[in-house]
């Protein structure tokens, strides 16, 4: 006959009074009882009401089902219910094995005890999944056992040393496991020190972030977007569930950000914990992998770790899920590894989508991702994630801000710091961060306090071109923005030669157009070819600039151009021979398509060096501009147009005649 353990780790069902010398807990002692005696007992014990009691201890036949906290608490909780009452059978489940721990497994046993009107219970920590359904089915009695409250908690402190604790804190039982729980609590020593002891371990294995404090208020952030509106909103909905005047389920409290490294995802989330007094409990799908066994069960049990640390609180949470993306599309993932990742992933779907539901959940969840296109779809549908948040890289306004923020008040007080925001466009909060780090490390070295150059210095480092390539570079780009404006192909968002930025680009901003004309994809390929253009004619040759790389201006110009050809119908041919994107790839198959791509091409090109040579003092004006500052914003750029035109038109020589003439 089995023996109780039997019972715990193999799933097996027997009657329970087989077992009964086996699994019989040890007597009571007073004053000083173990807690792992006491513990699962006061807990049961605070799960039922009278009338519940009444029932599970004496009604001649029963279906009982008790959800525990943990797969720790299966077996003390079934030596509890011993105590309590006498049971014909048990199924009791802690959801490890995988294989028979579930609802299709020992349907036929339980319906033979409950047939014959029988006592039967079962336990699990989460009975629907791991259980019977024939006994999930028939349940009378479904009991939820909560992460011991205060209450519990002083009731098995007085049963160990004699006294009762002045203060037991709140949740202080959620971070802790049972045996986490009886190895701090210890017959003969003091309530107090047993307090201390369970604080130390909940520090010890706590998921909840401890450092939200120290967190950045919501209103000392800047440039979040639409992710800003809906932390807020979030916050003033739960301020408003707390006064009673909005029901839990009408808020919107489950998202994904997306943004590149550094746009302060981490920080938002530590923020609007602070701000809506939520416990925060951070993980990633990374650190679901840190065993290092890759197993799919070691990773699961990671993610339900982390879900369950923010369910178990007995108040609202924020449950912030890093490193989204790592999680694959099930639709791109290869046939090997297909199997594996769509258990994963379907399992977190399901989980999400179950915590969600919940009417009596009060968890918020949000994911994070630098890769937005790589989530799976389904996760980001409505009743699970709901929607993508951009985050976007913040802009020279918001950045400024950023900066002040780390420089705090007693740095650079007063100190201009749109220019120096508007030089380092394209930086990150975290970029933002560092620099001020390394300024005040560049002024404690030399013994004073932080002046602007030091923060000048690391924004704006030394650039170790030579005059002759920072020079081509610059007409480089100079030739882009300028062909950008004057064919009317978008506006002008920046200009830089900052070495952070690949040692020079033109960022411009394009129109909205659903679809495009061929004079409007040669009017961009002018734009592309200009940066070459300006170089030839400015600097007497060409360099290494506008090509080599993948999507360089030549490798976009050529692709353009290929598809207009071969894919998009604009040229001699209607025949579609590839997609947009791949088209470029017949060129070395087709020679009819070489000569016809290799003479727009050349046709274009003539068509940018006409522009430059014909508008050639605002290309060197801009260029100007960027070898001595290395950087011009969109502004800075309309204006030396502007300057540029109204001067031209002053060297115009007016007509005589009238007004008709």
């Amino acid at each position: 006959m089995a023996e109780a353990d039997d019972i715990t780790l193999d799933d097996l069902l027997v009657p329970a009074e087989d077992n009964a010398e086996a699994s019989a807990p040890e007597p009571y002692t007073s004053p000083f009882t173990p807690a792992a005696q006491t513990l699962a007992r006061y807990a049961l014990e605070a799960a039922l009401d009278r009338r519940t009691r009444r029932r599970f201890t004496a009604a001649p036949t029963l279906a009982a089902v008790i959800a525990v906290p943990t797969p720790a608490w299966v077996e003390p909780m079934y030596l509890a219910a011993r105590t309590l009452a006498s049971w014909d059978g048990v199924a009791i489940r802690t959801g490890t094995d995988r294989v028979h721990h579930q609802p299709a497994k020992g349907n036929e046993h339980a319906m033979d005890y409950l047939s014959r009107s029988r006592r039967f219970l079962g336990i699990a920590p989460d009975p629907g999944r791991h259980l019977p359904s024939a006994l999930m089915g028939a349940a009378d009695l479904q009991i939820t056992i909560p992460h011991p409250s205060p209450a519990v908690l002083r009731r098995v402190i007085r049963a160990a040393t004699g006294s009762v604790p002045r203060r037991v804190p709140p949740d202080l039982g959620v971070a802790l496991d049972f045996a986490d729980i009886c190895s701090a609590i210890r017959i003969r020593t003091t309530p107090a020190s047993c307090v201390r002891r369970l604080q130390a371990a909940a520090r010890a294995r706590t998921m909840v972030d401890a450092t939200v404090a120290e967190a950045p208020a919501l209103s000392a952030l800047h440039g979040f977007g639409e992710a800003m509106t809906w932390a807020e909103a979030l916050v003033q909905d739960l301020e408003a569930w707390r006064r009673g005047a909005l029901d839990f389920s009408a808020i919107d409290r489950a998202c994904v950000w997306a943004g590149p490294p550094g746009t302060g995802k981490t920080t938002l989330a530590r923020s609007i914990a602070k701000a809506a007094d939520l416990p925060l409990v951070s993980t990633s799908v990374g650190g679901w992998f840190s065993q290092g066994t890759g197993y799919l069960d070691v990773t699961i049990r990671e993610w339900e770790k982390a879900l369950a640390a923010a369910t178990a609180l007995s108040r609202p949470a924020l449950l912030f899920i890093d490193e989204l993306d790592a999680l694959p599309d099930r639709a791109t993932v290869d046939g090997r590894n297909r199997d594996y990742w769509s258990v994963l992933v379907t399992k977190i779907l399901l989980d999400i989508e179950r915590v969600l539901s919940n009417p009596s959940s009060r968890v918020v969840i949000v994911g994070a991702t630098n890769h937005p296109g790589r989530i799976d779809a389904a996760l980001v549908r409505p009743g699970r994630l709901n929607r993508v948040i951009e985050i976007p890289i913040p802009d020279p306004a918001a950045l400024a801000k950023i900066l002040r923020y780390h420089l705090g008040e007693h740095d650079l007080p007063g100190a201009d710091l749109g220019p120096l925001a508007r030089i380092a466009a394209g930086a990150t909060g975290a970029d933002a961060a560092l620099w001020v780090k390394s300024a005040r490390r560049r002024a404690r070295m030399a013994g004073r306090a932080m002046a602007l150059h030091d923060l000048i210095a690391e924004i704006l480092p030394p650039d170790t071109r030579s005059p002759k390539a920072l020079r081509h570079c610059a007409v480089h780009e100079a030739g882009h923005a300028v062909a950008l404006h004057l064919v009317g192909a978008g506006t002008v968002a920046e200009i830089s030669l900052l070495d952070r930025h690949g040692g020079g680009f033109m960022n411009g901003l394009a129109p909205a157009e659903p679809v495009l004309s061929r004079p409007a994809l040669e009017a961009m390929v002018i734009v592309l070819l200009a940066g070459r253009a300006a170089e030839k004619v400015i600097c007497g040759a060409a360099t290494t600039g506008a090509g080599g790389a993948p999507r360089s201006d030549l490798a976009l110009a050529t692709g353009w151009l290929a598809a207009v050809h071969a894919s998009l119908g604009l040229g001699d041919s209607l025949a579609y021979r590839a997609a947009p994107e791949n088209a470029a790839s017949l060129l070395a198959l087709d020679p009819d398509l070489r000569r016809a791509v290799e003479g727009d091409l050349n046709r274009l090109h003539a068509c940018a060096e006409a522009l430059v040579r014909e508008h050639r003092p605002l290309v060197e004006a801009v260029a100007g501009v960027l070898e001595a500052d290395r950087y011009m914003d969109g502004q800075d750029f309309l204006r030396l147009f502007t300057a540029y035109a109204r001067a031209a038109t002053a060297r115009r020589p007016r007509r005589k005649g009238g007004r008709h003439g």
